[in-house]
């Protein structure tokens, strides 16, 4: 506990309550000692979990709101990169049915796709890591009780991109690598 030199606050008492006391009469019962004290002015009585609640209401707001636009923007993003993986791989239909032709795996296949993918998804984790890290540490820094940056959060969070990227192209991969040859090719 912290006792301060505010003057402002010189009105207020603190009382503790046993776990086992019925509330309503000891509110009555503080009433009537605080009205006794102070007969001039007005007796309210706030909770300290209800008071605490209230300072982190904005949090839980930014939070919500957070929340909702990170769930947007990936689903935008997955759309995108489904619309993106449908497009190149209509245009690498033929390349695909000559490979499979010339003895590709379904394996290869989906790797030699994939990995483009991949690579671009690396290269945007590592450009969007550093602002997330500067703007969450200067956010953080804004608290009483200080954490540690999670840096597992981070890599989970990569993790959790790439395999979203890989279940999305794999996805359409899967389908261009199963289509019949002879029909891509006939007009070849």
């Amino acid at each position: 506990m912290l006792f301060t030199y505010n003057p402002e606050y010189f009105q207020t008492v603190n009382v503790k309550l046993n776990s086992d006391q019925n509330l309503a009469t000891a509110k009555e019962r503080l009433e009537q000692i605080y009205l006794s004290v102070y007969p001039y002015e007005e007796a309210s009585f706030n909770f300290l979990d209800t008071q605490i609640d209230r300072f982190y209401q904005e949090d839980v707001k930014i939070k919500n709101v957070l929340s909702f636009t990170c769930g947007l923007a990936i689903l935008i993003s997955c759309l995108g990169l489904f619309g993106l993986s449908s497009f190149t791989i209509a245009q690498r239909t033929k390349e695909i049915s000559i490979r499979k032709i010339l003895g590709a795996t379904l394996n290869q296949i989906l790797f030699l796709i994939s990995k483009e993918y991949m690579i671009l998804v690396g290269i945007s984790f590592l450009i969007a890591v550093i602002p997330a890290y500067y703007f969450l540490d200067d956010w953080l820094s804004g608290f009483n009780t200080r954490v540690n940056m999670p840096f597992i959060l981070y890599a989970l969070a990569g993790l959790g991109v790439m395999a979203l990227c890989l279940i999305i192209v794999g996805l359409h991969s899967f389908i261009a690598a199963q289509s019949n040859p002879a029909k891509v090719l006939k007009n070849e």
